[in-house]
C-alpha cells in the first residue's frame, strides 16, 4: 500500500509525496487550490482538508480527484482559518473570527453561535477528544463544546496556572498523559 505524504510550502503550494515511488503531485492556482498559505493539513478517510490564510478550507477529494474550496461567502467565519478538526458529522472550523462548523450531510458550514457571543475571536487551535470539541483561543483561553447539544462550559486559565488568556494549541491523549 502506498503511503502519501502532505506538504505546503508558501504561496499556496501544496504538495504529495508518493513515498513508494518518491514522485510528487503539486497543487497551486492551476488545480483550483486556493492561493493562500496553509496552516493545517487534516486526513480524514478520503478527503484531505486544508485550512488556508485567506482562502478558507479546501478539500481534496481523493475519490472525484478535485478541489473544492469554501470562503465567507459559504457562510464560513472568516477566509483566515487557523486549524481544522473533524467528527463523524462535523467538519470544524477555528478562524480569525470565530469558530464555524459544516455538517458533512450538507456541505453547509454555519457561525457556531455560543452564550455571550464567547469564542468569536481568533481560534487558535481544535482537538476532538471522546464526546467533546476542545478549543484554543487567543483571547478566551480554554473551551470545550460537547458535540451532542453543543453546551459550553470555559477553563479560566487566568485563575489557573496559565495566568494568561491566551492559548495557542490543544492536543488531547488517549491514556490520559
Amino acid at each position: 500500500r502506498s503511503k502519501a505524504i502532505w506538504a505546503a510550502a508558501a504561496g499556496g503550494v501544496l504538495g504529495r509525496l508518493d513515498s513508494d515511488n518518491n514522485t510528487w503531485t503539486y497543487y497551486d492556482q492551476s488545480s483550483k487550490y486556493p492561493p493562500f498559505d496553509t496552516s493545517q493539513i487534516l486526513w480524514d478517510g478520503d478527503d484531505v482538508w486544508t485550512a488556508t490564510r485567506g482562502g478558507g478550507v479546501a478539500c481534496f477529494s481523493k475519490l472525484r480527484g478535485v478541489w473544492q474550496t469554501w470562503d465567507r461567502s459559504a457562510r464560513l467565519s472568516s477566509d483566515f482559518v487557523n486549524c481544522l478538526a473533524s467528527d463523524s458529522q462535523t467538519l470544524w472550523a477555528g478562524t480569525d473570527h470565530g469558530l464555524s462548523r459544516m455538517d458533512r450531510r450538507t456541505q453547509i458550514w454555519e457561525p457556531v453561535e455560543t452564550p455571550g457571543n464567547r469564542l468569536q475571536g481568533r481560534i487558535t487551535g481544535l482537538c476532538e477528544s471522546g464526546h467533546y470539541l476542545w478549543i484554543a483561543a487567543e483571547k478566551e483561553g480554554l473551551s470545550r463544546i460537547r458535540l451532542a447539544d453543543l453546551q459550553m462550559a470555559a477553563y479560566n486559565t487566568l485563575e489557573d496556572r496559565f495566568h494568561m488568556h491566551r492559548v495557542d494549541r490543544v492536543m488531547a491523549t488517549a491514556d490520559g498523559s
